[in-house]
């Protein structure tokens, strides 16, 4: 009885394997497709990505620059380095805690970004200008309003 169970068994296993092949060719066919697609999306992206940060990269600061020149204008991220925050820190005497009480920010990012870890959004880098117009004595009276 066995061998007939066995037999029995293994029949049915090539009948469903036999109808099932179709099914699996196709699906096989798709997912070939499909990483073909994907691998042209991501090269396409890649490539579009290099376009993006070349025509950044040639884009002017005064073209971040407001139009109405009421405000500070701005600059462009790529402009801002790490030593700039620094020495204006240094030249008005601020330790990263009392910067950061003057750009409403947390003393963390100011150190992400003196140390180039993190590049101030433009936000920040509006504070950044009103800041860096400012005097040693017009910073430590904007200090002593904040505390």
């Amino acid at each position: 009885m066995a061998n007939f169970n066995d037999a029995l068994r293994a029949e049915i296993a090539r009948l469903v394997r036999k109808s099932t092949k179709a099914d699996f060719e196709h699906l096989r066919k798709q997912l070939a497709s499909q990483r073909h697609e994907l691998s042209l999306l991501k090269r396409e992206n890649k490539e579009l990505r290099a376009q993006l940060k070349k025509a950044l990269g040639s884009i002017n600061v005064a073209s971040f620059a407001q139009d109405d020149n009421s405000g500070p204008a701005l600059v462009a991220p790529r402009d801002f380095g790490p030593q700039t925050l620094v020495t204006l820190r240094r030249k008005l005497g601020l330790s990263q805690e009392h910067m950061a009480l003057l750009l409403n920010c947390s003393s963390l990012s100011v150190s992400r970004w003196e140390t180039g870890k993190a590049v101030p959004r433009r936000v920040q880098l509006a504070k950044i200008l009103e800041v860096r117009a400012m005097s040693k004595q017009d910073a430590n009276q904007a200090l002593a309003k904040l505390r």
